[in-house]
């Protein structure tokens, strides 16, 4: 039975160094759900995670920070879940994330996407760490096999009390938060809640010798780290290994005689299979010793000569392979020519702690490594590894676009006019009234210095709304006045050179008239594409040729076609009444000016396009 640990939804004082502490003792998986956080703060903390254990965290939100940190764990919350398309949840999974969800009603089972591994159930009991929320099951429950139409992990109200009971009532595993995070002693408790599911997970709590508790040491000695899914004896017999950390100092203090994580020395090999002179090897010291954690060993399910790793002879293999996944996975076997041997920067605490299942070479000969005669690869080459792809990293080849990137898209765009009768100010105004929550400012004909102005003011207007600005064709203006966004006309600065001034940070759009526009744009990075326009309209001047409903019907097929996604915005002289059309043809959302300027009830008309978009 698995054991998840949820974080706590708040900081709180120590919880990386708790974190660490708890998948030392042989924690799992953790799930970090900060529903309140800042994106900010979200990634200082994990920033503060033991790398080694990266692999075994799930996010319940900004899952864009997969791309920085090297998870592959996704966790879609109900209501995220219900707003995402199956095909997107889909992509996802064949591009290697492991999704979980969470439900309330064990008949919502048959409505899960395949694309899940496991979902969260509960409360199964009245909840520790929230208060009045009540179990939602009896204690005569029973889930049924034919029920699971995916691994089913209870939660709520779980501590080693009634943990016998979750096995009797057929749970795949439990998720634990208040018994741990609200305990005077989290690692006490977690141990005593652990008990036979950790370190030797899925098999007998007597089976385990293991003194998880009381083994002080365990906890402050990094060299004794047996993290992620596999036990040193899991799959093998018990007399394979007889581990007491309570009292086997030796084990404590030696780390080079640890290999934790898939296979023991003995484990269904020979002694001479592998080639590792650690008795003559004086530069292995106790900290840089091969900390394998999670799921498979180097050499787990192929051949001995696939590897020939000899530590005796490499002098500087002190590095830190983070994260489960090479930079490249899946890509051709030239792709990574790795020398860590002459790479000073890759000098870490630990050799090569491989977390998360998966080995550099999983299955074989799928990645070509020369640990000796590449002199380019330098630590922050590989810092950020989701798939091997960062939300903008090579957009154009990966197919792969997280659901966080269409998440953070508005599907509602507003773009200020000013006319006669209204100032663009004015405009803003209104739509800003009427409930918009995105806001582009978009000035033809002034000069910057007056845009600036306008921008300043429009600014703190957005933030009392909650509202994002989104500052058409100057990035400097963009960055001066700390806009959520910038969007780019075809005519304007290419994004890259914008990106330069606005940073990483800054949301970036490009306009596209054409198929080769669009391919433009994801090349460039560019977080969203305006696609049209739809019509003609009279508040844009050098109109590009207008698409029309199969124009965009035509383009949206050809980008499934090719396998490129990345939220689309329709514009141009869109009316109320088109949009569950152009929906239909797979765009992301619409941007409107005249008609919600000219609406006689414009919070009317927002709500309504919102229930059509939504």
């Amino acid at each position: 039975m698995e054991l998840i640990a949820i974080s706590h939804p708040e900081f709180i004082p120590n919880e990386a160094e708790r974190i660490n502490a708890l998948f030392r003792a042989g924690l799992m998986r953790l799930h970090i759900r900060k529903p309140h956080c800042n994106v900010a703060d979200l990634s200082q903390l994990i920033g503060e995670i033991d790398p080694a254990f990266h692999a075994n965290i799930a996010l319940h939100s900004h899952h864009e920070l997969a791309a920085e940190f090297g998870i592959k764990r996704l966790h879609f919350p109900e209501k995220l879940r219900q707003e995402t398309p199956d095909f997107m949840l889909e992509k996802l999974s064949n591009a290697g994330f492991k999704l979980s969800t969470s439900i309330h009603d064990i008949a919502a089972l048959t409505q899960l996407s395949k694309a899940f591994d496991y979902t969260l159930f509960g409360p199964v009991f009245d909840s520790i760490s929230k208060e009045g929320y009540q179990r939602v099951i009896n204690d005569d429950f029973y889930l049924k096999e034919e029920q699971k139409t995916i691994k089913v992990i209870a939660i709520g109200g779980i501590d080693h009390s009634n943990l016998n009971k979750i096995k009797q009532m057929n749970f795949d595993g439990a998720a634990m938060l208040g018994a741990i995070w609200h305990s005077d002693s989290f690692f006490k408790s977690f141990s005593k809640i652990a008990g036979g599911l950790s370190p030797r997970q899925n098999r007998s709590d007597s089976d385990s010798n293991i003194d998880l508790k009381s083994d002080q040491i365990l906890i402050s000695n990094s060299s004794s780290k047996i993290a992620g899914g596999l036990s040193p004896r899991q799959n093998g017999s018990d007399s394979d290994l007889n581990i007491d950390l309570n009292s086997d100092l030796n084990l404590i203090s030696d780390s080079s005689s640890k290999i934790a994580g898939g296979l023991s020395p003995r484990q269904n090999r020979s002694d001479s299979d592998l080639n590792i002179d650690l008795k003559s090897d004086q530069n292995l010291k106790s900290n840089s010793f091969s900390k394998i954690a999670g799921g498979l060993s180097p050499r787990q399910n192929r051949l001995d000569s696939d590897l020939n790793i000899d530590l005796k002879s490499d002098q500087n293999f002190i590095s830190k392979i983070a994260g489960g996944l090479s930079r490249r996975q899946n890509g051709l076997d030239s792709d990574l020519n790795i020398d860590l041997k002459s790479d000073l920067n890759l000098i870490s605490d630990s050799f090569s702690k491989i977390a998360g299942g998966l080995s550099p070479r999983q299955n074989g000969l799928d990645l070509n490594i020369d640990l000796k005669s590449d002199q380019n690869l330098i630590s922050d080459s590989f810092s950020k590894i989701a798939g091997g792809l960062s939300p903008r990293q090579n957009r154009s080849d990966s197919d792969l676009y997280l659901i966080s990137d269409f998440k953070k898209i508005t599907k509602l765009h507003f773009i200020s006019n000013q006319t006669l009768e209204i100032s663009h100010l004015d405009s803003i105004n209104l739509a800003l009234e009427a409930g918009c929550k995105w806001i582009q400012l978009r000035v033809k004909d002034q000069d910057e210095s007056e845009v600036l102005q306008i921008a300043k003011s429009a600014k703190p207007l957005c933030e009392n709304y909650g509202a994002k600005l989104i500052i058409n064709d100057f990035p400097n203006i963009a960055k001066a006045v700390s806009a959520h966004g910038l969007h780019l006309g075809l005519n304007d600065m290419p994004i890259p050179e914008a990106r330069n001034i606005v940073g990483d940070n800054m949301i970036i759009g490009g306009t596209a008239n054409t198929f080769e526009d669009i391919l433009l744009r994801i090349e460039e990075g560019a977080d969203y594409i305006g696609l049209g326009p739809f019509r003609f309209t009279k508040t844009k001047q050098n109109l590009s040729p207008t698409l029309g409903l199969e124009g965009y019907r035509d383009l949206m097929k050809r980008l499934a076609k090719e396998k490129k996604e990345i939220p689309i915005i329709a514009i141009g002289g869109i009316l109320p009444d088109d949009i569950p059309t152009l929906l239909s043809t797979g765009i992301h959302g619409v941007a409107m000016s005249s008609a919600l300027i000219q609406s006689k009830v414009p919070r009317e008309t927002v709500q309504k396009l919102e229930e059509i978009l939504c």
